[in-house]
């Protein structure tokens, strides 16, 4: 794909080729529960990193873009199906012993909204896939986020609700608080 050449698709998805060798990728429109998780850690696999990104959704439909490149320089980006990757079922990621983080930050929110979570750590392939998946294990998920890797290190922004667009009951957040605490490399884990 030439650079700035823009790869269009009726289903929603577009992928535009830089100068620096990474592609934007743009999804817009309806997308199932849990997407991004499936379409980060379907990327992983591919050898795709997700280098910076933001998704918001307004109601179930999605507007989301993201710098992604591939490690492997033969990789044809055009020919990946993104938005079947992203409506498929969520895959598993790379063996690892999960998302490891240096620290976060939680902000519950007010009564009614979204928590936020800030997360920091080492960037690797499959890791916002995991982390996706993580939040998903506690029935948590974005409805919007921002992504940023800048040399290998990782500052991702989550604003989470509870399935049906709930705001997180005190309960999950008092677990979500509790697997954040554990997933801190070098933190000893909290007993169950």
């Amino acid at each position: 794909m030439e650079v700035g050449t823009v790869r269009r698709s009726d289903d929603g998805a577009n992928l535009e080729a830089r100068p620096d060798g990474s592609a934007l990728l743009r999804l817009a429109g309806r997308l199932p529960l849990g997407w991004c998780g499936a379409l980060s850690l379907a990327l992983s696999r591919l050898s795709i990193d997700i280098e910076h990104g933001s998704a918001r959704s307004d109601r179930g439909r999605w507007e989301a873009q993201f710098s992604i490149r591939a490690r492997d320089s033969g990789r044809q980006l055009e020919r990946v199906p993104f938005l079947a990757l992203a409506k498929g079922p969520r895959l598993e990621g790379p063996a690892h012993s999960g998302p490891q983080i240096d620290d976060y930050r939680l902000d519950p929110g007010l009564q009614g909204q979204a928590a936020v979570v800030e997360i920091y750590g080492a960037d690797r392939l499959g890791f916002l896939g995991e982390l996706l998946g993580h939040f998903a294990g506690l029935a948590l998920f974005p409805e919007a986020m921002t992504i940023t890797t800048v040399d290998g290190r990782v500052h991702d922004r989550f604003w989470l609700r509870a399935i049906g667009g709930l705001a997180p009951s005190p309960e999950s957040l008092d677990a979500l608080e509790a697997s954040l605490a554990d997933l801190v490399v070098g933190r000893i884990a909290t007993p169950a």
